[in-house]
This record gives C-alpha cells, sequence and structure tokens, in this order.
C-alpha cells in the first residue's frame, strides 16, 4: 500500500441554506402601525378566543398543558401578560402568542 505523504487538501464546506419560512415581505410604515393599532380583543374574538371582561380590560382565556389561564389582560391594542411580565402592542401580541413573526 502507498501512501501519499502531501497534505491532504482542505475540502471546502457548503452550507445549503432552506428557506422553511415564507417569503420576506415588505411592509411600510404606516402598514405595522396599521396592524399595532388593531384592537386586541375584537380582533381575537374574531379569531374564536375566548374573552372576559374585567373592569376596563379583558382576560384572556386559554388553556395549556398547564391548565386554564387568564394572566393576559387587554385593553385597545396594548396587552399584559401578569404571569411573565411581559407585554406590548397588537404586533407583539401576535409574536409571543401565536408564534407569528413578519
Amino acid at each position: 500500500m502507498i501512501f501519499d505523504k502531501e497534505k491532504p487538501q482542505k475540502v471546502e464546506k457548503k452550507h445549503i441554506y432552506i428557506n422553511r419560512f415564507k417569503p420576506f415581505i415588505p411592509f411600510t410604515k404606516e402598514q405595522k402601525q396599521t396592524a399595532n393599532n388593531v384592537e386586541l380583543a375584537e380582533f381575537l374574538c374574531m379569531r374564536g378566543e375566548k374573552l372576559e371582561r374585567a373592569g376596563r380590560e379583558y382576560k384572556l382565556i386559554y388553556t395549556d398543558g398547564g391548565g386554564k389561564h387568564d394572566s393576559i389582560t387587554m385593553s385597545g391594542n396594548r396587552w399584559f401578560d401578569h404571569k411573565a411580565q411581559t407585554g406590548g402592542g397588537a404586533i407583539k401580541f401576535m409574536q409571543y402568542f401565536y408564534g407569528m413573526n413578519f
């Protein structure tokens, strides 16, 4: 058996990028503002979510592996998760609760 004493050549690694997400759609500043100003309670009712009135706010009633929860409150286009101590506007809610991105 004959061995080549030369240094082995470096093999160039090629990375293949697979876009698993939808293609990027550029939104205008006005479109982002319009989306972020959506009345959350009304929008979530249209999506079939269960809401409960609590004074001037609404509580989102949902269940997950840990049981029934009502720690997310909303008023207008603003929301707050009292358990996780986070909140924000309508776009951030969709990212946080539904795992959406844009």
